[in-house]
């Protein structure tokens, strides 16, 4: 069967790929080509879907459709609800923003979760012309000609766009060639968004104006920046070699001399690569900001800049220091681990050791009378191995035991009152359901130990204080 993908310096074979299925036509198509690829190049391929509960009905059946959709082909399947209007006015973000964030997170856990390298896109042609135009509206380097990449690594994971050489136009016609079903997602009409007004306005109107196809122009024109950039990677790289100083998670410091003699094009670039690593985003970055910053670079005694993101950029003698002034500098590595079934593993300060119990009579009420804060049983029959111990993030929530609603856990925290040093010191255990503990503050609703349960899974944690805070 011909497909429709592109995999020459996209996938190679033996990847372990995690499709991000939304249940259109886009998804839908690209995923029906993986799973036909996967004997030829031995692909591993999962699928994730992402329910942002934001049409009600719609997204669950959007969810169950695709969940029908992998067990046709049979591959494993992770799915998420996440609740995008809260987060998004918890942190003052366009609803299209913090979908994106929230999706991001997801799918970069299910990857790790099914121990996958690569994760892909459905993004095609039409999605590349619409990105553009946004980014010229609101302002744009020359690296945001460049739209979307066939290819990107972000945190340690291969980020992939196979059918970014197709219209929109063209995919469907295969669906329907090939009977494949899909998902309307009628929010896609609705011009409150910005992508949307750019996609059913503002392009078809330039389309009007211009009588010629303005989205294969637009792409030419992503292409030949897309060439450019590669190009300007090599000159970039040696520069930024020869220019750092130091570098960790949350700053990175130059020669300051070096680094305002470079050509605009060359700083420009080195503070977008500098807002990659310190994980700011670029998102909100304008022309105007980047010209305060070439400014800020050729004047010596000028106050600290201020820039999208939460990026700080300061003066301070022979350096140049760029930092993330909202990172929050954890005491817990950047990887999640997965924790054995029995064992014992380290996160950060934390010694977490693991064990699978049969349940004796009696055990139970022994477990629940000594009240240990720093150890939980969960019912090993309702548990979605694997397990998985991490640094908390934006956005995280679960139910706690002993009430039915979710919450957030940083309201949770708020709420009850917990003592700064305890949160900081907090971290999640989850598995593909969700999370289960709040550890060692507050476990979850989920796999609770009844009293028809025969075996258990529990979980300690010892603090190590050597280590500083």
């Amino acid at each position: 069967m011909t497909t429709l993908i592109k995999t020459q310096n996209v996938m190679n074979c033996g990847d372990r790929i995690l499709a991000a299925v939304s249940g259109g036509a886009d998804s839908v198509a690209m995923l029906h080509c993986l799973n036909d690829l996967r004997h030829n190049l031995k692909l591993e391929l999962s699928c994730a879907h992402i329910n942002h509960q934001l049409r009600g009905d719609d997204s669950d059946e959007d969810e169950r459709f695709v969940e029908a959709l992998t067990g046709k082909y049979r591959i494993p399947f992770y799915t998420r609800r996440i609740n995008v209007r809260e987060y998004a006015e918890a942190n003052r973000l366009s609803i299209e923003t913090a979908a994106r964030q929230l999706r991001l997170a997801a799918l970069e856990q299910f990857a790790l979760q099914a121990e996958c390298t690569c994760v892909a896109t459905a993004h095609h042609k039409d999605d590349q012309a619409e990105t553009l135009l946004m980014r010229l509206l609101r302002g744009t380097a020359f690296a945001g000609l460049a739209g979307i990449h066939p290819a990107t690594e972000r945190n340690s994971l291969r980020w992939i766009r196979p059918m970014l050489h197709l219209r929109r136009m063209d995919i469907e016609r295969y669906c329907r060639n090939n009977d494949l079903q899909w998902r309307e997602d009628k929010s896609n009409r609705e011009l409150d968004y910005t992508r949307n007004w750019v996609r059913h306005r503002l392009l078809p109107a330039i389309q009007q104006q211009s009588n010629t196809d303005m989205v294969d122009k637009l792409c030419q024109l992503s292409e030949s920046a897309y060439q450019m950039q590669l190009r300007l990677d090599t000159t970039v790289d040696a520069v930024w070699d020869k220019t750092l100083i130091e570098k960790d998670s949350h700053h990175i410091a130059f020669k300051t001399a070096d680094l305002s003699s470079s050509s605009p094009l060359i700083a420009g670039e080195i503070l977008r690569r500098v807002y990659n690593l310190l994980r700011c985003g670029l998102r909100d970055m304008t022309e105007r900001h980047y010209q305060r910053y070439f400014e800020t670079l050729r004047s010596p005694d000028g106050p600290a800049l201020e820039l999208p993101g939460g990026c700080r950029i300061q003066r301070k003698g022979t350096q140049t220091v760029f930092l993330n002034k909202d990172i929050n500098l954890s005491i817990f590595p950047d990887d999640a681990l997965e924790i054995p079934k029995s064992g014992c593993i380290k996160l950060g300060p934390w010694t977490i050791h693991s064990q699978i119990l049969e349940l004796q009579a009696g055990q139970l009420e022994m477990f629940v009378a000594k009240k240990d804060p720093h150890c939980q049983w969960f019912d090993v029959e309702q548990l979605a191995f694997p397990i998985i111990a991490r640094t908390r993030k934006v956005g995280d929530r679960f139910v706690p035991y002993g009430t039915k609603t979710q919450k957030r856990i940083g309201k949770f925290l708020t709420e009850t009152q917990v003592d700064k040093s305890l949160r900081k010191k907090a971290f999640v255990v989850e598995n593909q359901t969700g999370i289960l503990w709040l550890a060692p503050l507050r476990r979850s609703i989920l796999a609770p130990v009844m009293a028809q349960t025969k075996r258990v899974l529990t979980l300690t944690t010892n603090f190590n204080r050597s280590i500083p805070m």
